[in-house]
């Protein structure tokens, strides 16, 4: 409900039908004030309730997971809060929960996850060091992995460093 403003249907992302909260991370402004009041709110709810992280992974993963049901605008919200997820050291959250789906082949050959990534390190990076997104990444197993999130055609060295 957070997220969408609903209750999803199996198979789907967004409500279709019955009420709709207008307070929602995908309805909210892409900026990092704008959703960080919701990664709080979250937090304070874990910190209440920490048997619901398991439902965070899975919601986290299964959204990762569908980034191509959103539109850009949507993936960028989805991108800060993620990365301010981490940046608060939202308690409980593995970053391999979050990494990890993110590397299924159909994402990366339209580029959805190249885009969420970036978008990711940037906010990620606004609070943090370089050598925090570092730890983070080895905490989630990627730092070795980060040419797979690039589309095969610009998988190599140079489209790396020209990208970042």
């Amino acid at each position: 409900v957070v997220f969408t403003g609903g209750r999803t249907q199996p198979g789907t992302i967004k409500p279709d039908e019955g009420e709709r909260h207008t307070y929602s991370v995908l309805d909210c402004q892409p900026t990092r004030e704008a959703i960080l009041p919701y990664v709080l709110y979250i937090q304070k709810i874990l910190r209440r309730r920490p048997f619901l992280i398991k439902n965070l992974e899975n919601v986290m993963r299964r959204f990762l997971q569908s980034l191509e049901l959103f539109e850009e605008n949507e993936r960028k919200k989805l991108a800060i809060f993620t990365a301010l997820t981490f940046s608060q050291k939202l308690s409980g959250l593995p970053p391999e929960t979050v990494f990890q789906p993110l590397l299924k082949d159909s994402l990366v050959a339209k580029g959805l996850v190249l885009s969420f990534i970036t978008d990711f390190f940037k906010e990620y990076l606004v609070e943090n060091s370089l050598d925090d997104l570092i730890a983070l990444l080895k905490r989630g197993k990627m730092e070795d992995n980060l040419l797979e999130f690039f589309p095969t055609a610009k998988r190599s060295a140079e489209g790396f460093s020209e990208h970042f």
